[in-house]
């Protein structure tokens, strides 16, 4: 009887487990229909997240709680799309009013080109 209730409980707490999550994948493209790649998705609020493929398509396991994943790429608007529910988000990234020469990647964010002082290329 014992090792029956044990095995109930386990089964249980797999099943708890598995409903906590869902797994959310779908293809980021830009304006013009291309798909992206190397575009930052991470669940709102979490650490979790992954980067686009060369095909734009992104897969990702939403922890118990995530409500929004947030799309970002350098150059582009970054967006939030509220979950929902749904198991597959397909989204088009629109390009940022500002202009891509006026910012520099550096190793630790970005910087505006009047604000680094020294040589940039």
């Amino acid at each position: 009887m014992l090792k029956r209730s044990v095995f109930f409980v386990l089964l249980l707490l797999i099943n708890v487990g598995l409903m906590a999550q869902q797994t959310v994948s779908g293809v980021v493209r830009d304006q013009n229909g291309q798909p992206m790649t190397g575009v930052t998705v991470v669940v709102q609020g979490t650490s979790a997240g992954t980067l686009t493929g060369a095909d734009g398509r992104y897969s990702l396991a939403v922890p118990a709680g995530g409500t929004a994943l947030k799309f970002s790429f350098i150059g582009y608007n970054e967006q939030e799309v509220p979950i929902e529910g749904r198991s597959v988000i397909d989204i088009t990234l629109e390009e940022a009013l500002l202009g891509l020469d006026e910012v520099i990647v550096v190793g630790y964010g970005t910087l505006k080109k009047k604000l680094v002082t020294g040589a940039t290329v």
